[in-house]
């Protein structure tokens, strides 16, 4: 027998090694000795919701690729789509194995994106720049679903391609950067690659590498990210650089990430920065500030379902594919098939740039605001600005409307509308920015007519209207100073729809003065109803939201009649709250005003602080306003 069939000519611990005749083997416990490197079996990870499944990218190269999907809340979400590429020196690791699918897994839930990990051919086996190659023709490939006509389901349905990002650790981070480049450099219809994610990068060195030698003999520009002459053409617009104190290829990343930066050193400048809201880059790019409302994960996505405690059930639904306009529906618990509840069609608060009824700062509030008041509430997720410069919210919000008048004769598309909401029974609702919005679609339904709905009233819940103070931020985003910010100056006003409103306040809302204000222009309107108005003592801005075990949110007796102004002592708008009740206290309607303010509290403290004391009544005066004859 040949004693050489052993030899190696090659050896890399721990990779590889090559034998004279040939052969590749490769060392195990590459990732060390706790079975990283087996293989994971798709499916459904019960921990996290992700889901995942394997797809072939080309039958003529054998490249394949895993897909990992967060938990799923609605047939038409979308997510950020994440291209990642795996380490493993160019010559071992795939998706499939533990070390990388788990890691997708925790990735995939934490940063709720869609995450799909190409499994490249690998070296020596497959000499570079291979790898390369199947990863930029996978790019393609999953380019060819942007228009969602491509070959897998998954991609064409919850893959954002408007944010779409290329990732990759070690190896993996040299292929996500050559990929950025070519999309650059060569162009990559369809989707839109804001930025990359490079971690714990491998580039060329000074030094010789010989195994990198023996897989890639020649100095490529792939390795060597200096040598690029198409390096500025990288498509995106940011770069994550990630490195680790003690890893040998530290500085590899920090050279590298100073290459990116002497390209262009204007990239993180801003244009203009609106705390605690957002800000926008010299390039355009918009970034909202994080823990918009508070460090409590109020801002956090909240699935549908039954809630178990107040037995409240919610799901999502499209109101229209063209714009992407969805909304949330709260039903209170059923006790009969033919059981209809009151109707109240809601816009959340958040300056008009931030909020969504998915949130748990507004998911929460209208889950108790549908048990305790017994009503079927509709939550319409409109486009924000400035991304969708305003008026695109208001006209969102019009539109949804629409959408949901047409179920009054129980033909709509959605079931839940068509059996359970009585159309007989209206009442539009909002708080802060979306207490404008609620207004605005009063006042248009009155103006334009809107056939089906019987709108009784409105909850005017921490108004913001526009003052007499200049708003950069409002001004920013919506220039003109238009009639749907001041209802004082819009001629339609007298016929907004409904017979009364309830204007809800806080006492230390900074915006309470608006909340009132709002009051008497209804009353000077010439509008046919009345005005309540509801104060919450001690209370700020959005208590309800923030602190909503606040005894202040609990159901008690209203004060005011037939329109309830509410507003909060510290609410930097009150006096538009308050000087809406004194337009409509002028206004010559038959009816009255009810005001209510929560004292000590600043704008939208029910948001804020849910579990103040003050909540509570504001939410009952809601209620009764809804129920009362």
């Amino acid at each position: 027998m040949d004693s050489s069939i052993n030899e190696t000519t090659q050896e890399f611990p721990p990779y590889f090694k090559v034998y004279k005749d040939g052969r590749i083997e490769r060392y195990p416990d590459r990732f060390g000795s706790g079975g990283l490197d087996l293989v994971v079996p798709t499916g459904l990870d019960s921990k996290t919701g992700v889901q995942t499944k394997d797809v072939v990218v080309s039958p003529e190269s054998g490249v394949s690729a895993r897909l990992f999907i967060p938990k799923i809340n609605g047939p038409d979400q979308k997510f950020p789509l994440v291209v990642h590429y795996h380490g493993g020196g160019f010559c071992t690791g795939s998706p499939f194995m533990k070390i990388f699918h788990d890691f997708l897994v925790s990735l995939a839930s934490e940063a709720n994106v869609f995450v799909i990990s190409v499994d490249y051919r690998l070296a020596p086996d497959h000499a570079l720049p291979v790898a390369h190659e199947d990863s930029w023709a996978a790019m393609q490939w999953i380019s060819a679903h942007s228009n969602g006509q491509g070959p897998e389901p998954w991609l064409n349905q919850y893959a954002d391609f408007g944010r779409v990002f290329v990732a990759g650790e070690s190896a993996g981070a040299n292929i996500a950067h050559y990929v950025a480049v070519q999309a650059g450099a060569t162009g990559l219809a369809g989707p839109n690659v804001i930025g990359s994610i490079i971690v714990h990068p491998y580039f060329g060195g000074k030094e010789p590498d010989k195994m990198i030698d023996y897989m890639y003999p020649t100095k490529d520009r792939i390795l060597y990210p200096e040598l690029d002459p198409n390096l500025s053409k990288m498509v995106g617009k940011k770069v994550l650089v990630c490195v680790a104190e003690k890893d040998w290829l530290k500085d590899r990343g920090v050279v590298n990430h100073h290459i990116f930066l002497e390209m262009d050193s204007s990239n993180n400048e801003t244009t203009q920065e609106f705390p605690p809201y957002f800000k926008v880059y010299k390039d355009g790019r918009i970034e909202r500030y994080p823990d918009r409302f508070g460090s409590g994960g109020l801002d956090l996505v909240v699935p549908t379902g039954l809630d178990s405690k107040t037995g409240v059930q919610t799901k999502d639904v499209v109101v229209s594919p063209e714009s992407g306009v969805s909304a949330r529906l709260f039903i209170p618990k059923i006790n009969g098939p033919d059981q209809k509840f009151p109707l109240v069609v809601h816009y959340h608060g958040g300056g008009f740039c931030t909020g969504s009824p998915f949130m748990k700062i507004f998911h929460d509030f209208l889950v108790s605001l549908a048990s305790e008041a017994n009503v079927f509430v509709i939550s319409v997720d409109y486009r924000l600005a400035p991304d969708h410069a305003l008026p695109v919210a208001y006209e969102d919000s019009w539109a949804a409307m629409q959408w949901i008048s047409a179920h009054s004769n129980g033909q709509g598309p959605e079931p839940w509308l068509n059996q359970y909401a009585d159309f007989g029974r209206v009442f539009l609702a909002g708080e802060s920015a979306g207490a404008n919005i609620a207004h605005y679609v009063a006042v248009q339904a009155g103006a334009t007519g809107l056939a089906g709905p019987n709108v009784i009233g409105s909850i005017i819940v921490h108004p913001y209207f526009g003052g007499k103070e200049p708003d950069k931020m409002i001004d920013y985003m919506y220039p003109t100073k238009d009639r749907i910010l001041y209802p004082e100056l819009d001629p339609n006003l007298s016929k907004m729809v409904g017979k009364k409103v309830l204007v809800c306040v806080a006492e230390k809302d900074w915006l309470k003065d608006r909340g009132v204000g709002y009051c008497e222009t209804l009353r000077r309107s010439g509008w046919n109803g009345s005005v309540g108005y509801f104060e919450s003592e001690e209370e700020g801005h959005g208590f309800f939201m923030f602190n909503p075990s606040s005894d202040r949110v609990g159901l008690s007796k209203m004060v005011g009649k037939k329109v309830l102004v509410c507003v909060a002592e510290k609410d930097w708008l009150k006096d538009r709250g308050v000087g809406y009740c004194e337009t409509l206290r002028r206004s010559g309607w038959n009816g009255s005003v009810g005001y209510f303010e929560s004292e000590e509290e600043g704008h939208g403290f029910f948001m804020f602080n849910p579990s103040s004391d003050r909540v509570g009544p504001l939410l009952k005066a809601m209620a009764d306003f809804i129920n009362q004859s």
